[in-house]
């Protein structure tokens, strides 16, 4: 479907086209385009309406076509060969783009039968965007965001937003974001590295100091990273048989890891070394782990049910027969508090671990949970509620950024939050200003994007283009080179060590 001027195109799947005059609600047209055994993929309009182009799937070819043609009865169509898949279709100027299984095809409707400008992902296109200059942004399969600029000599890319309440990861002057397509591992708000990998990353943890990450991808591999080079490091553990997810890593104060498998296995990995231990704990479908604060527990949320162990392995409490499956788990920093986010549960359930009984209850559903440091506040995430903080005294609730975040961290300060969904976010807890980071894959090199000592952004224009600032007004503000840090709409560094 199309709409240009006083014209909107229809289709449906055999070719059939309508083209109605928005005016006075006549149909103008109708049209059969392409033969059998071709399904229509997209359609679109000229900017004056004359001539539509057309999308079609062939299912037993690797190829596919886009018939671009006058817009009346009978007319013969100009067909150009694209990639297989198409989906999207868009025609803006001299310019009509279609998005297919591996990139982006750009066509020139005048040149009969041109090979297309293809622009290559390594990721399905499900939908394009098309500028009148030329610059093109497509979006694809698990939430991958591409854009090229104008002449298509740069490309810019975000790997995808992580998978549930897992996808992100605090350290003194490191943030860890787990995506489609690799990990993302920042200082500051530099991005040093962007780890490659095959598929999703599942979950990530930094380690207590921010010199390694752990993080499971969606063939069951686990990896130990160094956050300054990327590179990976020794001791990992072999993968669990049957291609056993690890959906949940949390790294306790000391540095041992706790790996929370599908399948419903605890690995706790000590932090000097040596053996892993297997935990079997009995359900399966884990989906967070976390620790205690002086890290002599470790608290496994998995169906309806929470259970608790020993550093060592040993049981040391459970929860059953929750009122909803477990999405998000925090553990109190006094021990005997554990913050709950269910599934299809309106209130975030906070529990006392001796008794099992609800001590207190924040507001709202929510999929991800995290204490303050100092546990006075809890931050509540999700996909449809705004990030929140919930004061434990009061029971008052602020809001301090939109809705959509998957997964929710503080620094280490209590001062920000590092929330991850469509984007990755720092917000400022006092008011809610933020600095978003899109990302730029870069390859080896970094961005170059810094707040320097005197709280001014250093970078090239490219790089400062793909930082945000939100004041906490709401507006949004994009930074120039030099920008003064005393700016309302800056956000100081609050994540140094």
């Amino acid at each position: 479907m199309d709409w240009v001027g006083d014209t909107l195109a229809a289709a449906d799947w055999d070719g059939n086209v309508e083209l109605w005059n928005t005016t006075d609600h006549s149909l103008a047209q109708s049209l059969t385009v392409g033969t059998a055994p071709v399904r229509m993929a997209g359609l679109a309009l000229s900017g004056d309406g004359s001539h539509l182009a057309a999308a079609f799937n062939v299912p037993t070819s690797l190829k596919s076509a886009v018939w671009v043609l006058a817009a009346e009865p009978d007319a013969t169509p100009t067909v150009f060969q694209v990639g297989a898949q198409p989906a999207g279709l868009q025609w803006r100027g001299k310019l009509v783009a279609v998005g297919t299984g591996v990139g982006v095809d750009l066509l020139d409707p005048t040149l009969d039968g041109a090979s297309p400008t293809h622009l290559g992902t390594d990721w399905m296109v499900k939908a394009i965007s098309l500028d009148p200059t030329g610059a093109v942004a497509a979006s694809g399969d698990a939430g991958h965001v591409a854009v090229w600029n104008a002449d298509h000599s740069q490309r810019f890319e975000a790997p995808a937003a992580p998978l549930d309440g897992n996808g992100v990861a605090v350290a003194p002057g490191r943030v860890a974001v787990a995506a489609c397509g690799g990990l993302e591992l920042w200082t500051d708000l530099s991005l040093r590295v962007v780890v490659g990998a095959d598929g999703c990353v599942r979950a990530v943890a930094l380690g207590p100091d921010g010199s390694r990450a752990a993080w499971g991808d969606a063939g069951g591999n686990v990896v130990l990273t160094d956050t300054a080079t990327g590179e990976a490091l020794p001791g990992a553990p072999a993968p669990l048989p049957h291609e056993n997810d690890p959906n949940a890593i949390a790294y306790s104060p000391d540095g041992e890891l706790a790996i929370g498998y599908a399948e419903g296995t605890l690995r706790l990995l000590p932090a000097g070394g040596g053996d892993p231990v297997d935990v079997k704990t009995g359900s399966s479908g884990i989906k967070a782990v976390a620790w205690s604060a002086e890290g002599s527990q470790v608290a496994t949320g998995a169906s309806k049910t929470v259970s608790v162990w020993t550093a060592a392995g040993e049981p040391a409490g459970k929860i059953e027969k929750l009122d909803g499956r477990v999405r998000g788990l925090a553990l109190h920093p006094d021990g005997d508090l554990i913050a709950l986010a269910l599934k299809k549960v309106d209130g975030v359930q906070v529990r006392s671990l001796s008794s099992g009984e609800i001590v207190s209850t924040a507001p709202g559903e929510a999929e991800a949970v995290a204490w303050s440091p100092d546990g006075r506040q809890l931050a509540l995430a999700g996909r449809n509620r705004p990030v929140s903080v919930w004061t434990r005294s009061d029971g008052t609730v602020r809001d301090v950024g939109p809705a959509g975040a998957r997964a929710v961290r503080w620094d280490p300060h209590g001062r920000a939050l590092v929330v991850t969904g469509a984007s990755t976010e720092v917000i400022r807890v006092s008011d809610g200003a933020a600095v978003t980071l899109l990302v730029m894959p870069v390859g080896d090199s970094e961005v170059g994007l810094a707040l320097g000592p005197d709280q001014t952004f250093t970078g090239d224009a490219a790089a400062l283009q793909h930082l945000r600032l939100r004041a906490p007004d709401g507006t949004l503000a994009t930074p120039t080179p030099g920008s003064p840090g005393d700016d309302p709409t800056m956000l100081r560094r609050l994540l140094a060590p």
